[in-house]
């Protein structure tokens, strides 16, 4: 409260966004208990404890390191987060809310996986509040070209501030970077965005990389048009993730099967393969044992193998293994350096 009795800006803020608030009842939103006056003419908000990290807070811990993976460790975790994010900011513009002030230190990610929305003493009422005379209000770093020059906004000024979020936690800059306030303002007015690298373009899956640029287009027309398109797109990479990394086993096992089915047409069709083709690299073999003897003349296989586990019998030009849970040849010459060993077997 002022002075005088009337209420101060601050004041104001504080009733405003308590009575934003008071429309929500969504776990990304922290509630509102409480709202009163004193004795002694002093306003008080009573709302829900919020317990987390904010997301400005591992930016940050990230900022010295040079490659492009996160405190999450998996790209997976941070569309995760945005995912609940938008979440949030469905509802609100559900109830004709605009936040107006999205950015990382207003997104608290809690040690269970929770995301809560804070800060919305910038919100705006689409349908009540007046926005013919707007104040600038919002973070430059993440406000939309249209807030900065303090015209009308609507939803899509909040899928602006979602996708220059997006952006900062993904490549850890911001989507814009000038050297004075001038030129920096100038350039945000233009709806300007920094090129990337070819780093970290790489660094990124492009899906991602499409869904900031698609959300920081100067004209809102370009944009996702709402919050739910936005979320749309990451549900879809979310899933398309997650069909990859858990590929059923019998696939896998197929491409194994293919694999070895592959090497052994190779090995028929070039019966010199296993032999002569790696004598190019690594020299002429210290031993070679083909067992293909004939008559009365046996293999000295022995002379260079011993027997570890299991037992072993050289029969019909093969070296067969015979009583043994498990079987095991060493060969008895110590050997140094860097060794080619190739072996044609076959189950019986």
């Amino acid at each position: 409260m002022s002075d005088g009795g009337g209420i101060n800006e601050s004041a104001h803020r504080l009733i405003h966004e308590a009575l934003i608030v008071s429309y929500f009842d969504h776990p990304g939103i922290p509630p509102v208990f409480d709202l009163e006056l004193t004795e002694n003419k002093q306003i008080y908000c009573t709302m829900k404890k919020v317990n987390g990290v904010p997301l400005s807070d591992i930016i940050s811990s990230n900022s010295d390191d040079d490659s492009y993976i996160h405190t999450f460790n998996t790209v997976g975790k941070i569309v995760e987060i945005f995912i609940k994010l938008c979440e949030a900011i469905e509802y609100a513009h559900q109830h004709a809310v605009v936040h107006r002030n999205i950015k990382p230190e207003k997104i608290i990610v809690g040690s269970h996986g929770e995301v809560s929305i804070v800060g919305w003493d910038a919100a705006i009422d689409l349908v009540h509040d007046d926005q013919e005379n707007l104040m600038l209000s919002g973070t430059p770093a993440y406000m939309s070209p249209e807030q900065a020059a303090c015209a009308k906004v609507d939803v899509r000024a909040d899928v602006f501030s979602i996708g220059a979020t997006l952006f900062h936690i993904l490549f850890k800059r911001p989507y814009l970077q000038r050297d004075d306030f001038d030129s920096y303002w100038q350039a945000k007015l233009e709806g300007e965005v920094d090129p990337l690298s070819e780093e970290q373009q790489r660094s990124m899956p492009p899906a991602l990389v499409d869904m900031c640029m698609r959300s920081l287009q100067k004209d809102p027309d370009r944009r996702f048009q709402t919050v739910s398109d936005l979320l749309d797109a990451l549900r879809d990479f979310q899933e398309s993730d997650r069909i990859i990394d858990s590929r059923p086993a019998y696939v896998l096992k197929s491409l194994f099967i293919a694999v070895i089915l592959l090497v052994c047409f190779v090995i028929a069709w070039q019966p010199t393969f296993p032999w002569e083709q790696p004598k190019d690299l690594w020299g002429e073999p210290i031993i070679l044992e083909t067992f293909d003897v004939s008559g009365e003349k046996q293999s000295n296989w022995q002379q260079y193998f011993e027997v570890y586990e299991g037992s072993f019998a050289h029969e019909d030009d093969r070296l067969r293994t015979q009583d043994g849970p498990s079987f095991c040849l060493i060969y008895k010459e110590r050997l140094n350096g860097p060794v080619a060993i190739e072996f044609d077997g076959q189950m019986l």
